[in-house]
């Protein structure tokens, strides 16, 4: 029987400095924990080893939801779940409220944290995908200070990632606030409602403007990253929380094409045509063949696309 307690000390941080203390002194066998809900599967199934694990939820300046700078910024210990409640005040971010009110379980939702999910990497991550169509940039903490990645960036990033999560915490993210004339939305297709990953999600970001599109970015996951967009790969078995193989993906010739188009049911079938073509899902004995996969990418994009330019139109 497996035994998911594989570290030999628990360290309850109260402040920032004193989690980078213990994380350096831990000599790269410490880990940062949250919600823990990635984390503990990848105990349980040997892809993570810590000695000491360092708990940030109890520090105050991570617990926050707030504005400045033009920017929500979403500190690292709030859950899912308080993100979600704050959203249903306001309707500035359809698409990662859509993502949120999609992701795991009630249970999930108030254990797990955005910045967690963000940070993880997983192709999978339904605010991870939300807000890196909304360009939505990581802040990371060091004891050399802090410093912003773009989402984009981030998820491009190769073997090695842009977080060192032995020695610098994933603080915060940040988006900015959306103009009047940006609109979005997210579509996900699943196996099961709440307690699988998603076959594929889609999240679409646009600006009108004039009758034009002004703007576009377009998110899609799990798909293979350069450089292993290869369809030769082993079929996936299943969908590993600590898997690098699949992450979220900017579909940015669709982007391209999108500017200067008129928001219309024909210009967004071509556009969902052109990413079926150029993203390449993963060969899955859980979620599907890559071929059928494709097929999903290109509803989902379409969906999303028509949902985001006619939300609040009615005949």
């Amino acid at each position: 029987m497996w035994d998911v307690n594989r570290w030999k000390e628990y360290v309850v941080a109260l402040s920032e400095a004193e989690a980078l203390a213990v994380l350096a002194e831990a000599s790269g066998r410490g880990r940062v924990i949250a919600g823990g809900t990635d984390l503990v599967v990848q105990f349980r199934d040997g892809q993570r080893r810590a000695d000491v694990l360092v708990d940030i939820t109890q520090i105050e300046s991570l617990k926050r939801i707030t504005v400045d700078e033009g920017a929500l910024s979403i500190s690292a210990a709030v859950t899912h779940q308080e993100l979600l409640e704050y959203l249903a005040r306001n309707d500035q971010f359809p698409s990662l409220k859509g993502a949120l009110s999609a992701l795991g379980s009630p249970q999930i939702r108030n254990q797990g944290t955005v910045v967690g999910n963000v940070a993880s990497g997983h192709g999978s991550a339904d605010a991870g995908i939300a807000l890196l169509a909304l360009g939505g940039e990581l802040v990371v903490l060091s004891r050399n200070g802090r410093r912003r990645v773009s989402l984009k960036d981030y998820y491009q990033a190769g073997e090695q990632p842009r977080l060192d999560s032995t020695l610098e915490i994933a603080v915060e993210v940040r988006v900015k606030i959306p103009p009047m004339q940006q609109k979005s939305a997210y579509a996900r297709m699943g196996r099961r409602r709440g307690f699988s990953r998603p076959v594929i999600s889609c999240a679409a970001v646009i600006s009108i403007d004039g009758g034009r599109i002004t703007e576009a970015r377009i998110a899609v996951g799990p798909v293979l990253r350069e450089p292993y967009r290869s369809e030769a790969l082993a079929p996936c078995t299943q969908c590993f929380s600590a898997c690098r193989v699949c992450r979220p993906f900017r579909v940015l010739p669709v982007e391209e094409y999108l500017i200067g188009k008129s928001p219309e049911p024909s210009v967004f079938t071509c556009a969902a045509g052109i990413a079926s073509e150029v993203v390449t899902p993963r060969n899955s004995v859980v979620n599907g063949t890559s071929k059928y996969r494709r097929l999903v990418v290109e509803a989902l994009v379409k969906r999303a696309l028509s949902e985001a330019a006619f939300a609040g139109h009615h005949d």
